[in-house]
Protein backbone atom coordinates (compact mmCIF):
# COMPACT_ATOMS: atom_id res chain seq x y z
CA UNK A 1 0.00 0.00 0.00
CA UNK A 2 1.57 3.34 -0.56
CA UNK A 3 0.83 6.84 0.82
CA UNK A 4 0.35 9.95 -0.85
CA UNK A 5 1.88 12.62 0.98
CA UNK A 6 0.81 16.18 0.47
CA UNK A 7 3.56 18.62 1.04
CA UNK A 8 3.09 22.42 0.63
CA UNK A 9 5.79 24.24 -0.84
CA UNK A 10 5.86 27.89 -0.28
CA UNK A 11 6.39 29.60 -3.69
CA UNK A 12 7.97 33.13 -3.64
CA UNK A 13 6.15 35.89 -5.88
CA UNK A 14 7.85 38.77 -6.81
CA UNK A 15 5.90 41.87 -7.88
CA UNK A 16 8.26 44.44 -9.91
CA UNK A 17 6.67 47.99 -10.55
CA UNK A 18 7.19 49.81 -13.39
CA UNK A 19 5.47 52.17 -15.92
CA UNK A 20 4.54 52.10 -19.50
CA UNK A 21 3.82 55.44 -21.78
CA UNK A 22 0.66 54.74 -23.29
CA UNK A 23 -0.61 58.03 -25.66
CA UNK A 24 1.42 59.84 -23.73
CA UNK A 25 0.46 58.85 -20.32
CA UNK A 26 2.43 57.04 -17.84
CA UNK A 27 0.53 53.98 -16.96
CA UNK A 28 1.73 52.08 -13.67
CA UNK A 29 2.17 48.75 -13.87
CA UNK A 30 2.81 45.67 -12.21
CA UNK A 31 4.48 42.13 -13.29
CA UNK A 32 4.09 38.63 -11.47
CA UNK A 33 7.20 36.48 -11.61
CA UNK A 34 7.65 33.19 -10.35
CA UNK A 35 10.98 32.47 -10.58
CA UNK A 36 11.90 33.79 -14.77
CA UNK A 37 8.12 33.37 -15.49
CA UNK A 38 5.98 36.32 -15.96
CA UNK A 39 2.45 34.41 -14.28
CA UNK A 40 0.48 38.07 -15.05
CA UNK A 41 0.81 41.68 -15.05
CA UNK A 42 -1.37 44.55 -14.10
CA UNK A 43 -1.65 47.78 -16.27
CA UNK A 44 -3.77 50.83 -13.80
CA UNK A 45 -5.78 52.32 -17.27
CA UNK A 46 -8.10 54.56 -15.05
CA UNK A 47 -8.43 55.55 -11.58
CA UNK A 48 -9.91 52.18 -9.76
CA UNK A 49 -9.62 50.33 -13.07
CA UNK A 50 -6.69 47.68 -13.10
CA UNK A 51 -6.56 45.72 -15.92
CA UNK A 52 -5.61 41.84 -15.26
CA UNK A 53 -3.15 40.28 -18.03
CA UNK A 54 -2.44 36.67 -18.45
CA UNK A 55 -1.24 34.85 -21.46
CA UNK A 56 -0.75 38.38 -23.25
CA UNK A 57 -4.76 39.12 -22.76
CA UNK A 58 -7.12 41.50 -20.65
CA UNK A 59 -8.34 37.99 -18.42
CA UNK A 60 -10.21 40.89 -16.13
CA UNK A 61 -10.67 44.08 -14.99
CA UNK A 62 -10.22 44.96 -11.17
CA UNK A 63 -10.79 48.04 -8.40
CA UNK A 64 -7.33 47.43 -6.86
CA UNK A 65 -4.03 46.35 -7.35
CA UNK A 66 -4.23 43.87 -4.22
CA UNK A 67 -7.26 42.26 -5.91
CA UNK A 68 -5.48 41.94 -8.93
CA UNK A 69 -2.24 39.88 -7.65
CA UNK A 70 -5.12 37.95 -5.82
CA UNK A 71 -6.46 36.78 -9.15
CA UNK A 72 -3.47 36.47 -10.76
CA UNK A 73 -2.28 34.08 -7.72
CA UNK A 74 -5.33 32.18 -7.91
CA UNK A 75 -5.38 31.94 -11.77
CA UNK A 76 -2.13 30.58 -11.66
CA UNK A 77 -2.52 27.94 -8.69
CA UNK A 78 -5.36 26.46 -10.82
CA UNK A 79 -2.92 25.51 -13.61
CA UNK A 80 0.58 25.26 -12.11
Amino acid sequence: MSKNKNTNKNTEIEVKEFEINKEGKLIPCYELKVGKKIIGTLEETEPKKISVIMDGETAMVVKTVEEGIEAVIRQWNLFQ
